[in-house]
C-alpha cells in the first residue's frame, strides 16, 4: 500500500497518466540550458523550481529527475531540510565533489523550509560554485519554473491503480476520486492516508 512507498517508488506519469521518459529528458535539457536566458552564462539562471501544492507529485518528479541526471553523468546531491533552518546551517556543497567541467546539480526537496533571505544567499553562493539548483516548493522562490504540478482525478486514479495492482483492489471511481481530492485540497498524499484507513478496515 501507499504508506510503504517513498517518492520515486513508482514511475513519474505525465498529465495523461503515461510513463514519459522523453518528458523528463526534455525537462533536464531545459534546466541544462537555463543559463542561456538573457544571453548570460551565469549559473544564477541555471536553477529551476517545481512548484505546486502538497501531495501533487513534486518530490516524485524530483527523484526521477535526479536519477536521470546521474545517468547523464551529472554529479547530483539530493537534500531535504529537516525543518526550518538558518541558511548558515545549509551546506550540502561539501558533498558535491566533482570537476567544474562536470554538470553539478543540487536537488532540494521542500525548499520552502528555507527563508527568503536564506534563498538569496544560497542562490548566490552556489552560483559562484557553478552548481545548478532544482527545488520543489509550495511557493515561488524566484527561480525559473521548469514544472508546475496540478493533479487531475483521472491522473490520480491511474496512480492509485498502479499502487493497488499488487493487492487486487480496484481504485476509486473518477467521481469518487474527485470528491477525495476536493476534500483534501488536491493532495494525493492525504487521499492515500484515507485509502489506507479503508484498506485497514477491509476496504
Amino acid at each position: 500500500m501507499a504508506c510503504f512507498h517513498q517518492p520515486g517508488a513508482i514511475p513519474w506519469l505525465n498529465a495523461f497518466g503515461v510513463v514519459d521518459h522523453s518528458a523528463i529528458d526534455a525537462f533536464l535539457d531545459q534546466l541544462a540550458h537555463l543559463e542561456r536566458v538573457g544571453g548570460t552564462s551565469s549559473t544564477m539562471h541555471a536553477s529551476g523550481q517545481i512548484i505546486g501544492p502538497h501531495g501533487t507529485g513534486k518530490s516524485t518528479l524530483l527523484k526521477h529527475a535526479a536519477s536521470y541526471a546521474r545517468a547523464r553523468g551529472w554529479c547530483v546531491v539530493e537534500v531535504r531540510p529537516p525543518r526550518r533552518i538558518h541558511w548558515r546551517q545549509f551546506k550540502p556543497l561539501k558533498q558535491i565533489d566533482a570537476p567544474r567541467a562536470q554538470v553539478r546539480l543540487l536537488c532540494i526537496d521542500s525548499a520552502e523550509l528555507i527563508s527568503r533571505l536564506g534563498w538569496r544567499f544560497i542562490r548566490a553562493y552556489y552560483a559562484i560554485q557553478s552548481v545548478r539548483i532544482l527545488a520543489t516548493t509550495h511557493r515561488d522562490l524566484g527561480l525559473a519554473c521548469v514544472a508546475q504540478h496540478e493533479l487531475t482525478p483521472t491522473l490520480a486514479c491511474t496512480i492509485v491503480a498502479r499502487l493497488l495492482a499488487c493487492e487486487s483492489l480496484a481504485a476509486p471511481s473518477e467521481p469518487g476520486m474527485a470528491q477525495l481530492l476536493a476534500r483534501y485540497q488536491g493532495s494525493l498524499r492525504h487521499v492515500f492516508f484515507e485509502l489506507y484507513e479503508r484498506y485497514e478496515q477491509g476496504w
